[in-house]
Parts: structure tokens; C-alpha cells; sequence
């Protein structure tokens, strides 16, 4: 995968100098890093930098503030890519200043992450889940390693069936599980959570 170097227009109203020294200022949790200059896999890991680095000046929290919050991220999932630890530690920051909500926060990732498409005739919304899905294999029993949607089925503009499904690297489909449309929302919000667990 390509990495790109940190363009301006991805540190807000942060000058470079300021994204070069906030990078080096984070010891214990350094972001990949090419010639002094951050890099990113993708463009949302630079908005995410440049957000954060925005967030904090308005806020006229100290940097420490953030630095802290992104150490415990990266220390309670390891495994989890740089970036959405990052992310993790940006809405944790912006929750413990009452600027938002988890369920907003929740209901926003839905909203960014969701598509639709036809599929003989019949009109699907798909979320793909790309984070902590150990729900499945608890509530659903589908493996959390396969490529997994949650998806509503539209007959107009009303929702007709809700569930999950399952795919193998080939696109075959493993598991279909239909869900009540009651819990669509509650699932939705706590499979596309950065969080390691559900509250």
C-alpha cells in the first residue's frame, strides 16, 4: 500500500511546523514517521492527525492531554492499526469534554461507513465491519475472521428485514443470520465501535 506524506490541507488550521513537532512530541506512541514527516496508508489517517491536532488547539488542551490518551489506546489492543487508536483516543478526548455522545459518535460511523446497492431488484444497505466483532462469534455464531456485512433490506423506503451475513475470501457466502428490527441499530453501533469490547 502506498504511503503519502502529510499534505497541509489535512492539518486543519495546523501550520506543518506544528504536525512535525506534535509528531515527535509523542514518545511512547510514535506514528509511522519518514524524514521527520508523519506518513499515512490513507487519506482518513491524515484527516484523523490533522483533526486531533485541531480538536486539541481549540480546546486549548495541552497536547499531554491527547499523548495520554492515544498511549492507552495502543497499550489495551495492541493489534489494533495505529490509526484507529487514534481515533479511539480523539473521541475519548472530545467525550470527556461533553462535546459529544457515544451514541453520536456511534450513530456517525454508521452513517459514514453504510452503502447501498440492488441486487435483483431487491434494495440492500450494507455496513461492513472492519473492527471488534467478537459479538458475532458470542450472539450470532458467525467467525469474526471472515469479511462480514450488517445489512437492511428496502422495499422503498421501508426497511423489510434486517441481519448479518458472512463471506470467504472468493465472496462465497457462509452465514446468513436475520436479526430483529428492534436490535439493528444497538448491533450496528456496537460492531462498528474502535472500542476492544461492548459496554
Amino acid at each position: 500500500m502506498p504511503r503519502h506524506l502529510l499534505p497541509a490541507s489535512y492539518a486543519c488550521r495546523v501550520s506543518p511546523d506544528t504536525v512535525r513537532a506534535a509528531a515527535a512530541s509523542l514518545a511512547g506512541a510514535l506514528p509511522p514517521m519518514s524524514g521527520g514527516e508523519p506518513v499515512f496508508a490513507a487519506p482518513w489517517e491524515g484527516r484523523a492527525f490533522g483533526l486531533a491536532l485541531d480538536t486539541v488547539e481549540q480546546l486549548g488542551s495541552p497536547w499531554e492531554a491527547f499523548r495520554e490518551r492515544l498511549i492507552a489506546a495502543l497499550a489495551e489492543k495492541p493489534e489494533r492499526a495505529y490509526y484507529e487508536s487514534w481515533v479511539v483516543a480523539l473521541e475519548r478526548l472530545v467525550a470527556d469534554h461533553d462535546l459529544v455522545t457515544n451514541a453520536d459518535l456511534a450513530h456517525e460511523r454508521a452513517a459514514v461507513a453504510a452503502y447501498r446497492y440492488d441486487e435483483g431488484g431487491v434494495d440492500i444497505e450494507v455496513v461492513p465491519l472492519a473492527h471488534d466483532r467478537t459479538v458475532l462469534a458470542q450472539t450470532l455464531e458467525i467467525d469474526p475472521a471472515a469479511h462480514v456485512e450488517l445489512y437492511r433490506l428496502w422495499s422503498g423506503s421501508v426497511a423489510v428485514a434486517w441481519g448479518v451475513r458472512s463471506f470467504d475470501v472468493h465472496g462465497l457466502q457462509l452465514a446468513d443470520r436475520q436479526i430483529p428490527a428492534d436490535g439493528w441499530a444497538q448491533l450496528r453501533d456496537r460492531l462498528l465501535s474502535f472500542e476492544t469490547s461492548a459496554k
